[in-house]
């Protein structure tokens, strides 16, 4: 068999796509610093930043993306995001102003202790 019979090896990457895979390399390793520091800080939310750089790596990488797959932590939370992908609009942006109403209720109970333990002292 001569060469031009064979298979043609696959064209490598275009420069677009070079291109590409380093800007989301370089946001997934952003989101991974702020992941950690977010963890020390507690300023910043460390665990979705993790998360959001772990999603990113799983575009990236198809080993990843199965061990993703396998995992049940994020079985779980591919299931909420494919349930909230269903919904229209309107109920978007209802169930995202409910849970921001929700999160601004418990940061200010969670403020609302600390002081009243202060003032306990």
């Amino acid at each position: 068999m001569r060469y031009s019979d064979a298979k043609k090896p696959s064209p490598s990457l275009t420069f677009k796509q070079m291109i590409v895979k380093a800007v989301l390399v370089m946001v997934i390793g952003l989101c991974l610093i702020l992941g950690i520091i977010g963890l020390i800080l507690p300023v910043i939310p460390g665990i979705l930043f993790l998360f959001i750089g772990a999603i990113l790596l799983s575009k990236l990488s198809t080993r990843f993306a199965s061990y993703l797959k396998q995992n049940t932590w994020t079985q779980k939370w591919q299931r909420r995001g494919d349930a909230f992908r269903k919904l229209n609009n309107g109920h978007r942006f209802k169930l995202s102003f409910l849970m921001a109403a929700k999160s601004v209720v418990d940061s200010l109970e969670s403020v609302w202790q600390k002081l009243q333990r202060s003032t306990a002292k």
